[in-house]
């Protein structure tokens, strides 16, 4: 009777997954398609939609595989590294020590840049455009956390780490800019080798967090992008 409740818990639990992953599928393709045939929908609504869905689809596309595989859904955070015995002061201060790590970087990259007078922009700016309010904690904690299952939990145990960046880099390619590749690229690796090293998600996600949201605050408070309410 136990293993009956059990077992149609579990099924319960792969369908909802199934059914956010394609859903997170189907509106990441319509919305752009719907803007390209002349719906009225703004640039900018389409690719925040599309982007959100496109997130929402990393993150449980992983989970729904798992599932797939037969491994429990008790037993997901272990896999992952988001148990809660992985949430260790430790691992945080290896999160924000890599964060640390990623402003040195670029703030040397952009020294070096003026020096030689020449141009590696990021291109956030003009790819985010409007930023409506509802899309800072999506910003700050829901696109990090998804990322991170498919790419460090998900991906470096099965690809490996170099793959795994790659394959991370070449998402933020829609950045048209080799800043933010390169930064991809390097956080990728130093990403996936603490997971690698620490069996937890919480490094490279405190470090994920804290660039998105320095990031965006930084562009705002700049005036760079506008914050609206309602879009």
């Amino acid at each position: 009777m136990r293993k009956a409740k059990k077992s149609k818990r579990t099924n319960a639990i792969k369908m909802v997954f199934y059914s956010v992953t394609i859903f997170a599928l189907l509106i990441t393709i319509a919305v752009p398609l719907l803007y390209a045939l002349g719906y009225p929908i703004s640039l900018n609504t389409a690719n925040l939609v599309s982007t959100v869905s496109l997130s929402f689809f990393l993150g449980t596309v992983a989970i729904s595989w798992m599932l797939h595989k037969r491994i429990k859904p008790e037993n997901l955070t272990g896999e992952l590294g988001l148990s809660r015995d992985r949430l260790t002061l430790k691992n945080i201060g290896y999160g924000i020590l890599i964060f640390i790590s990623y402003l040195i970087i670029t703030v040397a990259i952009s020294e070096i840049t003026q020096l030689t007078h020449t141009s590696i922009n990021s291109n956030a700016a003009s790819v985010l455009g409007i930023f409506p309010l509802w899309l800072l904690p999506f910003t700050m904690i829901l696109a990090p956390l998804n990322e991170e299952i498919l790419f460090r939990g998900f991906m470096v145990p099965r690809v490996g780490i170099v793959i795994s960046a790659l394959i991370f880099a070449a998402l933020h390619s829609g950045y048209a800019s080799y800043l933010e590749f390169f930064m991809a690229l390097w956080f990728g690796l130093v990403a996936g080798y603490a997971f690698k090293r620490t069996k937890s998600l919480y490094p490279s996600l405190v470090t994920h967090m804290l660039v998105n949201s320095t990031t965006v605050l930084a562009l705002v408070g700049s005036g760079m992008i506008a914050m609206v309410h309602i879009l």
